[in-house]
């Protein structure tokens, strides 16, 4: 981000760990979080100020509930933006739900998981697993899984991206095939 060195978050972080006044240094970190959320919700195209302001609200209690878990504080900055990301992949969805004319299919939304119950370190661990997984598959293959994922089934999956829904299960049959290999 501009106007911070990339190991401030976590060295906010790891100075609320051993401080002594939990408050003053938990507003540092919310300050400075504050800052960069509401920066990245506007550059990666939140449709108002306020939205974008909404949006960082939600991150931060997000990352307020995972904080005490957090157990490696150089962890914190990829937790944070993994939670960003979260939030505005949450936002296009409702966004773009609502005029059900066509289907958000960004590729900074491709692949979003959810990550219920885990603390930062696990999310940031399943996070590079997923990338990994995602990579080898390509991008119609890509698609229709997390087509799939979201609750489409093959007819509608073709539906949305104008090919056959033959096409769909081969593509789906491939990316099971990757992933299953990757496992082994």
């Amino acid at each position: 981000m501009p106007g911070r060195e990339p190991g401030d978050l976590g060295q906010l972080v790891r100075a609320w760990m051993a401080a002594e006044d939990k408050v003053k240094a938990l507003d540092a970190i919310f300050l400075t979080c504050l800052r960069t959320a509401r920066r990245y919700f506007m550059s990666m195209g939140a449709a108002s100020h306020a939205d974008a302001e909404d949006l960082a609200q939600e991150a931060l209690l997000a990352v307020y509930s995972g904080l005490e878990t957090l157990r490696n504080p150089l962890v914190f900055e990829a937790y944070f933006y993994i939670i960003l990301h979260r939030k505005l992949a949450s936002y296009f969805r409702r966004h773009y739900r609502r005029s059900k004319t066509e289907l958000f299919l960004d590729d900074s939304e491709l692949g979003t998981i959810a990550y219920h119950g885990l603390g930062p370190e696990e999310i940031v661990y399943f996070s590079e697993v997923f990338s990994q997984a995602a990579a080898r598959l390509t991008r119609h293959q890509l698609l229709c899984f997390d087509l799939l994922v979201k609750g489409c089934d093959a007819k509608e999956i073709a539906g949305w991206l104008k090919i056959h829904e033959r096409t769909v299960r081969v593509h789906m049959y491939h990316a099971r095939l990757k992933l299953r290999n990757l496992r082994r």
